[in-house]
């Protein structure tokens, strides 16, 4: 055997001990692991508590807990109340933390309520029958907030809406389903009474027109002839609206109308002086431009004109 056939031998041979060195490393460090996690869970009280893989919060990218809940405005604090805990619940949802034990979920909840809900949290009380839990949490957050709800009022709340100067089709309707949340409308008469408040209070009267002719008329059909109509106003703008080159070809057409306007003036001014019979100078053709006019002749003492252009032969 050549020399180089034993070195390639005792590299091979080398290498395998490295790798079975570094197994048995890698099974002490999983070893040790498990001994002093084992040790952590029966050793602290605290760690029963500690939440399982299974149980982690899942990593999201970019989910973040709601903001802290304002109630102020007073007008704006049921609408505030609804978004917030809408965002509460997908957040709940989507990081796992409605699988965590209650006292985690509280101190989370606690933490996004902040410090003006938070006074309101700290006030609730719970009778022997009833088993705390996030639910039962935010029914009595919601009675607290919300109160016993008018429906009457938002009734007329809801029928009272009509579409602003700003609003959009899709903006308006997004208005009125919020307001309608309130009014306790059952669902099979939702969307004709959507679709009835949508017809009554659009600001187009040719679409609602069109609207008031459409046999079988829909939600989703009134909403998109008011789409189609918004649509169609919106082009027509674009159309009538003049160009950069219509903007620049009125402007130099005023300014030679201009022109010429002030041409024709001069000419005419220029045409109109003559020499004066009544006081023999070049002026105007105008009895306010005549230094005669006015005047006494020295010789015949008729008036509006001099004695240098006096015609009157008894003179």
């Amino acid at each position: 055997m050549s020399e180089t056939d034993l070195l390639k031998t005792r590299l091979d041979a080398l290498e395998a001990e490295n790798k079975q060195l570094h197994d048995k490393v890698k099974q002490i460090e999983t070893a040790n692991q498990e001994a002093v996690s084992q040790t952590l869970r029966t050793s602290s009280p605290a760690a029963e508590r500690q939440p399982t893989q299974s149980q982690a919060h899942t990593h999201i990218v970019g989910l973040k807990p709601p903001g802290h809940l304002t109630l102020t405005p007073d007008s704006q604090k049921i609408e505030n109340w609804k978004t917030w805990k809408q965002q509460w619940a997908n957040y709940s949802l989507l990081s796992g933390l409605s699988k965590l034990n209650l006292d985690i979920q509280c101190a989370m909840l606690e933490n996004c309520l902040g410090p003006e809900a938070l006074k309101t949290y700290n006030s609730l009380s719970y009778s022997d029958e009833e088993t705390k839990s996030i639910a039962t949490i935010m029914n009595k957050l919601e009675q607290l907030f919300i109160g016993e709800l008018n429906e009457t009022y938002e009734r007329y709340i809801f029928n009272s809406r009509k579409q602003l100067t700003s609003e959009n089709i899709e903006t308006y309707v997004t208005e009125l389903k919020m307001l309608a949340t309130n009014c306790n409308f059952c669902a099979c008469m939702y969307d004709s009474l959507l679709r009835d408040r949508v017809v009554i209070g659009i600001l187009c009267s040719d679409t609602r027109k069109r609207l008031l002719q459409t046999k079988n008329l829909t939600l989703q059909s009134a909403l998109d002839i008011c789409r189609a109509d918004e649509a169609t106003a919106n082009r027509m703008k674009n159309i009538d609206r003049p160009s950069h080159e219509d903007v620049h070809q009125m402007r130099a057409k005023g300014k030679r109308h201009q022109s010429s306007k002030s041409t024709h003036k001069y000419e005419k001014h220029v045409s109109s002086i003559r020499d004066c019979k009544f006081c023999g100078k070049r002026h105007e053709m105008s009895k306010e431009k005549c230094p005669a006019y006015g005047q006494i002749c020295s010789k015949c003492k008729g008036q509006n004109h001099l004695a240098t252009k006096c015609t009157n032969k008894k003179g």
